[in-house]
């Protein structure tokens, strides 16, 4: 007998957990679709003109170093190779008196820069 009422409280958990479930589904479905319709009516058209640069902005990065002879060429390098207009990216170099080939490595990516 006692069972029986286990099992009995068990499905009786079981299928309220399901309606409670199944009653969540069906008061969120009508929010689903709403945004569903919402995304399609409102997606963007791609437009036949080709990206321009001239709307992107223009932005500075600042290098701090001291004494970074060994990784500083390829900072710069990856800096240079940057998939953005070059007029509208400035590279400043900020360096603190550095006792190795930095300042040198420095002159000489802004000789190649200007070059550019």
């Amino acid at each position: 007998m006692v069972a029986i009422l286990t099992y009995g409280i068990v499905y009786a958990f079981l299928f309220s957990i399901l309606l409670l479930v199944l009653g969540w589904s069906l008061y969120n479905l009508p929010v689903l679709a709403a945004g569903v319709r919402d995304l399609r009516r409102n997606r963007r058209k791609p437009s036949g003109n080709s990206f321009n640069g001239r709307d992107l902005p223009t932005f500075s990065v600042i290098v701090p170093v001291k004494n970074e002879e060994k990784v500083v060429g390829r900072l710069l390098n990856a800096l240079l190779r940057l998939n953005y207009p070059k007029e509208k990216v400035e590279i400043i170099v900020v360096e603190d008196g550095s006792t190795d080939g930095t300042v040198d490595i420095c002159k000489k990516y802004e000789e190649e820069s200007r070059a550019r």
